[in-house]
């Protein structure tokens, strides 16, 4: 196995699980439009999987290039989403915005920190690497208004 095989695999992984977010963002906004059931449980599935996924992939790899970055682009799919929906707009002012981006920073820094220590794949830093996973957990549900 050569660099060029293992630099072309982790590129597809990231991008199929770059992929992959996108795809269940997408269907967690279109169902949770209609008020179906099922967007609870795919809304509690992105909840625990962002931080994990990043967790993950991390790990898996162990690039420590790649999977903060991973984190980060993961979770500014749903914040996209966000900022494309129509309620948004309904909630422009100052101190929205700067909650809104405070919030989401924090989220971000958050999830590229959980996949860089966890690309080093220690011992230590595995066991900071899930704490910081719950902290996510915490700290997302701590927005939720």
């Amino acid at each position: 196995m050569n660099v060029l095989d293992i630099f072309d695999r982790k590129n597809l992984i990231l991008i199929s699980s770059l992929c992959f977010f996108a795809i269940l963002c997408i269907v967690y906004f279109h169902l949770s439009s209609k008020n179906s059931f099922y967007s609870g449980f795919i809304g509690i599935f992105l909840i625990i999987l962002y931080p994990i996924g990043a967790f993950f992939y991390g790990y898996k790899t162990g690039d420590k290039f790649r999977a903060p970055l991973f984190g980060i682009i993961s979770y500014a799919f749903l914040i996209l989403l966000i900022i494309l929906s129509g309620n948004f707009q309904d909630h422009l002012s100052q101190n929205y915005l700067l909650l809104f981006t405070g919030y989401h920073m924090t989220l971000l820094i958050c999830l590229g920190f959980i996949g860089y220590i966890a690309s080093q794949k220690e011992k230590m830093q595995m066991i900071i690497s899930g704490i910081l996973c719950i902290i996510w957990i915490l700290i997302f549900l701590s927005g939720i208004s």
